[in-house]
């Protein structure tokens, strides 16, 4: 087994993949994609996980890119049970910034009809498949379809995408009334990560030797 974190953004996740498949001896058995998204549906409640049928993204061409959840890693996610945990199935998709707005949320809800909304599993799901790579995504909620984040994250990101936390601290120094809604926001994040930890100990567990 071979653990490794990419950083933001499609083209980060992409890249991670072609690098741990030249470093790997034999080719992966599976990949499975980790991390946070925005509710884009009013039942993703933050802290709640979504298993991704399906991730789209809109890329250079007209027609979205989709890139199906390998299905026999799907009945296996089906075979996961976490008490007091909403897991739930269903489509993802992958966008070139963090949604700040509940406007920008229900907008690509209705343009993709799409359950929640990340940075990386599109870039991760084409490396994937472009080298036979099953792969299953889970997703943990961090802020729901009608919340708005404290601060525009883009804007107090790092070259390679990643939230700069100098520009955090700044942002909160200059802007303290936003510090309730960034408490509640770490405290989703915390709940979220759980879950999701939660969820990959369970699934690995499945997975035969």
């Amino acid at each position: 087994m071979c653990i490794a974190c990419s950083g933001a953004g499609e083209r980060n996740a992409e890249e991670g993949i072609r690098l741990l498949s030249q470093a790997q001896d034999s080719p992966f058995s599976c990949l499975l994609i980790c991390g946070f998204a925005g509710g884009l549906a009013a039942e993703m409640a933050p802290g709640s996980l979504l298993v991704a049928e399906r991730v789209t993204v809109h890329g250079d061409k007209a027609s979205p890119e989709v890139y199906p959840a390998d299905s026999r890693l799907l009945a296996l996610a089906n075979s996961v049970g976490l008490p007091g945990i909403d897991l739930r199935r269903g489509a993802l998709h992958t966008t070139n910034r963090i949604l700040i707005s509940p406007a920008e949320k229900k907008a690509l809800a209705e343009r993709t009809g799409a359950q929640a909304v990340d940075m990386e599993t599109a870039g991760a799901a084409r490396a994937a498949a472009a080298r036979n790579i099953p792969w299953l995504a889970v997703r943990a909620i961090t802020d729901a379809a009608d919340q708005e984040m404290p601060f525009d994250f883009n804007r107090l990101a790092d070259m390679d995408g990643n939230v700069d936390r100098s520009r955090v601290i700044l942002a909160v120094l200059t802007h303290p009334w936003k510090i309730p809604a960034l408490i509640r926001l770490g405290t989703n994040s915390a709940c979220a990560a759980r879950n999701l930890a939660s969820f990959v100990e369970a699934f690995l567990g499945l997975l035969p030797d």
